[in-house]
């Protein structure tokens, strides 16, 4: 058998070199198949990159293509949000909102296929509206043929007219001078009869005015003798109201012959006229006293009071009474104007006497104030009295207010004057009125400075008074007088015999 050799030092350092080249040779070779790979995969990578830049510039050019054919060139697109301000996005949406508002897809397409539809209808309406044009046109056309026949008459009568016009103007040219010489002549006589009509209208003015002032004078003293003359005869229309049946002196009443039949109101009062007189309300003298109803007694029956008699002409049975404010059935109406003071105090008593006229059943129609303010219509038939109370006249003015209230209070008493005249109303002052009416003032206020006598009721009385004595209520002296006087207030004093007392002698 064969003896083996073991390997020693150089195979083993052949091995090593040889593993270690191997070791190399493959390191090398994966270096080199790792860097041919990542090569590989960089040359990959960068064609892709490259294919991928030239997609984005082509997309970017498409999208700037997109953005010229839209003609918004915004940067940003808005694609995440369509309704984002200053983006192509919310320039298409906005624009497809106002021109096609009622599509369903807010798109181009939806838009432009609405807006083409539209254009279509708006064609074919426009095509019948050019259809009409063209037979509006031959009708024109028509009508123009027929307007210009009717021109080629007119012109031709125009012609003719004017024609005849000149013709009508030469004949007419000596006419038209003959009328302007007439004219002219018309002129001067038209001329020359103003002329004479002015001084004829200055004359008749002038006469008018003296003619107006000659009646003015002629009314005033018409006036003037027919109020004198009323003095004077003192004619009255007015008639009695009754007359007094029975007096009874010591209880102050009378009884006279009105009552409920009458339908006489309570408070009337009445101016009391001796039976012989020719007529009532002639004049205050003709009135004797006054009386004022208490009581109605029967149908033609009433008491009364005697607010007012004289001693020397007492009221007596068969008096005539009257009053201006009652009559039977009717409502009586009365005008004033001036100042109205019933018991001379100097206070308006104008509320009293819409009173003691209202009492009765009249009234007072037409009035003027103090301050010429009037109240009522005219004066007329049915107004019984015109009542004049005292009227300031200007002297009587403190200042140019008063001046313009006095001047409308006297212009009313011009215009009521003539008004009562030319309606023959009589003009009462207002003592007639009063006296009239039988009005008696009760004044009881002491003013002092004021001269004014006063009936006393109450207060210190002489013990030697004694009112039980007296036949009329009144307090009568217990002393002795003269036989002359009588104390009955009613009685005419008795005339004196001329024969003095014997202690009087005629010499000292």
């Amino acid at each position: 058998m064969a003896s083996s050799k073991s390997p020693g030092w150089p195979e083993y350092s052949f091995i090593a070199t040889l593993v270690l080249a191997l070791g190399l040779g493959l390191g090398w070779f994966l270096e080199a198949r790792d860097k041919a790979e990542r090569l590989a995969a960089q040359a990959k990578s960068k064609e892709e990159a490259t294919s991928a830049n030239k997609a984005a510039t082509t997309a970017l050019e498409q999208i700037d293509a997109l953005k010229k054919a839209t003609g918004h060139t915004y940067e940003d697109v808005g694609a995440g949000d369509p309704n984002k301000p200053n983006t192509v996005m919310n320039a298409i949406t906005t624009e497809i909102a106002q021109a096609a508002p009622d599509v369903a897809e807010r798109t181009y397409t939806a838009a432009v296929g609405k807006l083409t539809t539209d254009v279509r209808t708006l064609t074919t309406e426009r095509d019948d509206l050019r259809k009409k044009l063209d037979d509006l046109n031959s009708s024109f056309i028509g009508l123009e043929d027929k307007y210009k026949a009717v021109v080629k008459q007119v012109d031709d009568a125009k012609t003719q007219a004017e024609q005849d016009l000149t013709a009508a103007n030469t004949s007419k040219t000596e006419e038209l001078a003959k009328k302007d010489t007439d004219i002219d002549e018309l002129k001067k006589a038209y001329t020359d009869a103003q002329a004479e009509f002015d001084l004829y209208k200055e004359s008749a003015e002038k006469t008018q005015k003296d003619l107006n002032n000659r009646v003015k004078n002629l009314v005033a003293v018409n006036t003037k003798l027919n109020d004198r003359l009323m003095d004077l005869e003192r004619t009255s229309f007015e008639q009695p109201d009754g007359a007094v049946r029975l007096v009874d002196n010591s209880a102050r009443t009378v009884f006279i012959n009105l009552g409920e039949v009458d339908r006489l109101p309570l408070r009337t009062t009445f101016s009391v006229y001796d039976q012989g007189v020719p007529g009532v309300a002639r004049g205050p003298k003709d009135v004797k006293g006054s009386i004022e109803v208490v009581r109605v007694l029967g149908p033609h029956m009433a008491e009364a009071r005697i607010n007012d008699s004289s001693i020397f002409a007492p009221i007596a049975p068969g008096d005539l009474i009257y009053t201006p404010l009652w009559s039977p059935g009717r409502a009586e109406k009365f005008a004033v104007i001036g100042t109205v003071d019933l018991d001379g105090d100097g206070t308006p008593d104008r509320d009293l006497l819409h009173e003691l006229v209202n009492t009765v059943g009249a009234e007072i129609a037409v009035e003027v104030d103090n301050n010429g303010n009037r109240t009522g219509g005219e004066i007329t038939e049915e107004i019984k009295f015109f009542v004049r109370g005292k009227v300031p006249t200007l002297d009587e003015a403190s200042d140019v207010e008063e001046q313009k209230r006095i001047e409308r209070v006297n212009d009313q008493l011009t215009r009521m004057l003539n008004e009562a005249r030319e309606h023959g109303v009589q003009v009462k002052s207002m003592n007639e009125f009063l006296t009239y009416v039988g009005y008696k003032p009760n004044r009881r206020v002491y003013r002092p400075g004021e001269a004014t006598t006063f009936n006393l009721k109450a207060g210190a009385r002489s013990a030697s008074v004694d009112s039980s004595k007296s036949d009329v209520g009144r307090p009568s002296s217990a002393g002795s007088t003269s036989g002359a006087v009588s104390g009955n207030r009613n009685l005419k004093p008795k005339t004196s015999t001329g024969t003095t007392s014997k202690l009087f002698r005629g010499g000292r």
